[in-house]
């Protein structure tokens, strides 16, 4: 009995070891064939399994043990995306940019995965640069700099130097360009990472109950666009297009003859990046860069409907305003440019900031990386920009219907995380501290709030998230600078210029109707909800845009008319244009006069914490003082969010 237990233990022992070799064997082929992406999977499992447990089992007792553990939470993060590389750093930079959502630790730990993607080899640079066009470096360069400038999480950026065109003339020099390669493994590890977010994304509304289905796949086609370099071309020559006008803002010339699906030519761009504030503060006028930046990204939101939604401060260069006798010159006043080189000698950084303290207007904002950008429906431009008005005019009917029309059903809840503050702070404006007690209260009935909010995700706008995260980058941005400039009272601003004479949602809503209407009968090629916006050509056709401008503005033009002279007054007879007339002029006075309200404390509030800084420099740092653009509490009477969690922290360690 024993001797035939042994054979079977041997029987099935030599069948494991087979099963195991098999399974080893085919796991190593698999993992080889998809870059890795096996090992890169399972480890994402063990740090969200590791994460989870502490969540779920760890119950900190005082703020400090609170905080280690987010930090530990945040390193193994951390960890993974260093180690996975590809699509895991761009999620854990998204990850960082959310700094008005997450604990600090988060955002502290995180920050390092804006600089830390490792390069490829110059070999598989060669290969990919050699299969797209058929041509080797050497036939297509008159020099290339092997050694990449800058290394971002999908692709690498190297410098180089086109031949001059042959009409430039013998004497032409070459043209200098940044071209940018899509890093060889991202075409088989997205299909796994964009799998593998998607399978976090259903855990986490599993185990935690979170509504996250509705940004899901937002997430994941946003991620699929910004892999395809054709598209991001697209979205450059737009946006060259949209600002062709501005002369403070630049969009670098797109090369199209070197453009594919892996590989973009852009024109070479000498200047300061805007995450080094030492470097602008030295050579240009912070307050009016960042205003020139969020004036343009406000006409992104509330006029044009096409968004950078990546404007983070590494994707925003600074440089001198080229002169008019420079050889880019036309490029850059005009904004209508067939051709643009860039070959003078840029000036030191002492020219600069001679030049910058003699003229603070000489500067010039350019954007780079438009991978990520998203097109707005007009009839969401229209609600995003009634909403905001709403909140400062106090309409809680315009915005109550707005939010509902995109299946949100708290209001309030959703506007507080629009506007980065409490909603009864904003509407009340009580300077009543608030308790302990309520702060607590407020905290367990978040949970509930946010899945009651968010239960009918499939009319949530596709645009919201993109929108949203690009104005929430910006307000890092102006933190980083300390906050001088008051971005909400600009979006406000962009937003009433939207609206025009509009000013409640019957009003907007019957004239998104009308213009519906009109384009529908007219037969034009867009209408107000059709999800043509949603949709990315990947070829830009600027003639097809004008068209539908064109068409647009036609529409847009009629209906206003017939929506003025349709509109009911409370009053009838001659008296109604007089109540009309005293009622506009009320409102727009009223918001106004808040705006102004807005700024002027933003100012001072800026002005007080620079002194305080200056001169009570240990006292600044202790304190940690932020401006009122930042810590909205100090205007509105009620305490912001991360005091609140201080709060309730504090109320933990006591009991």
């Amino acid at each position: 009995m024993a001797l035939l237990s042994s054979k079977v233990a041997r029987k099935w022992g030599r069948r494991g070891l087979h099963a195991a070799g098999i399974l080893g064997c085919g796991y190593v082929g698999v993992d080889y064939v998809t870059d890795r992406s096996l090992t890169r999977s399972l480890r994402t499992l063990v740090a969200f399994g590791t994460i989870v447990y502490i969540y779920k089992l760890t119950t900190p007792d005082t703020p400090e043990e609170l905080s280690a553990m987010h930090s530990r939470v945040a390193r193994i993060i951390l960890d993974t995306c260093l180690k996975n590389e590809g699509l895991y750093i761009k999620l854990g930079q998204g990850l960082n940019s959310m700094s008005h959502i997450l604990p600090r630790e988060y955002t502290e730990t995180l920050k390092v995965l804006l600089d830390r993607a490792p390069p490829v080899p110059i070999e598989e640079v060669r290969k990919t640069i050699s299969a797209e066009t058929g041509k080797e470096i050497e036939e297509l360069f008159v020099r290339f700099d092997e050694t990449p400038v800058a290394s971002a999480s999908i692709a690498q950026v190297h410098q180089a130097w086109l031949p001059p065109p042959a009409d430039d003339g013998p004497s032409a020099e070459p043209q200098k360009v940044a071209v940018k390669v899509r890093k060889p493994c991202i075409s088989t590890q997205s299909v796994w990472d964009l799998y593998m977010y998607s399978t976090i994304m259903t855990l986490l509304k599993l185990l935690f109950d979170l509504p996250t289905d509705w940004s899901k796949k937002t997430v994941c086609d946003a991620l699929e666009r910004e892999m395809d370099f054709t598209l991001e071309a697209s979205n450059a020559k737009r946006f060259r297009r949209i600002f062709r006008d501005n002369p403070r803002l630049y969009i670098p010339r797109v090369y199209d003859a070197y453009t594919s699906t892996q590989l973009l030519v852009l024109e070479w761009i000498e200047g300061t990046k805007l995450n080094e504030v030492e470097s602008i503060r030295a050579q240009y006028d912070e307050k009016r860069v960042l205003t020139t930046l969020f004036d343009a990204v406000g006409d992104m939101v509330f006029k044009h409907g096409f968004v950078h939604a990546d404007p983070h401060a590494a994707n925003v260069l600074v440089r001198p305003m080229p002169s008019t006798d420079s050889p880019s010159a036309s490029a850059t006043v005009g904004r209508e440019r067939a051709s643009v080189t860039t070959t003078t000698t840029p000036p030191s950084p002492l020219e600069r900031h001679a030049r910058a303290a003699h003229d603070p207007s000489d500067y010039q904002v350019v954007l780079i990386d438009f991978g990520l950008a998203t097109p707005e429906r007009v009839r969401f431009r229209y609600q995003y920009a009634l909403l905001f008005v709403s909140l400062f005019t106090h309409d809680k009917e315009s915005l109550r219907r707005v939010v509902h029309d995109w299946g949100i059903n708290d209001a309030e809840m959703f506007a507080s995380i629009q506007a980065q503050k409490p909603f009864e702070a904003i509407q009340a404006g009580s300077y009543d501290e608030v308790t302990r007690d309520e702060v607590v209260a407020m905290q367990q009935k978040a949970h509930e709030r946010a899945k009651e909010a968010l239960r009918d995700t499939r009319r949530i706008p596709k645009e919201l998230i993109l929108v949203g995260r690009s104005l929430d980058i910006l307000r890092g941005v102006n933190r980083l600078y300390g906050s001088p400039v008051n971005r909400i009272n600009m979006f406000v601003q962009s937003a009433v210029e939207c609206l025009g004479p509009m000013r409640n949602y019957d009003a907007v809503d019957a004239y998104l109707k009308r213009m519906q209407k009109i384009m529908e009968i007219r037969g034009c090629v867009t209408a107000i909800d059709m999800d043509h916006y949603q949709e990315y050509e990947s070829v830009y056709d600027a003639s097809a845009d004008t068209v539908r401008e064109e068409q647009e503005a036609a529409a847009a033009q009629i209906a206003a008319e017939d929506a003025q002279l349709g509109y009911q007054h409370p009053w009838s007879g001659p008296a109604s244009g007089v109540y009309a007339w005293l009622d506009a002029v009320y409102r727009a006075l009223m918001l106004r006069g808040l705006l102004f309200v807005l700024n002027a404390l933003h100012i001072l509030t800026y002005t007080y914490n620079s002194l305080i800084a200056s001169l009570l420099p240990s006292a600044a740092q202790k304190l940690q003082i932020a401006s009122l653009e930042d810590r909205p509490d100090r205007l509105f009477g009620r305490k912001g969010w991360r005091e609140e969690e201080e709060v309730a922290e504090a109320v933990l360690a006591t009991r």
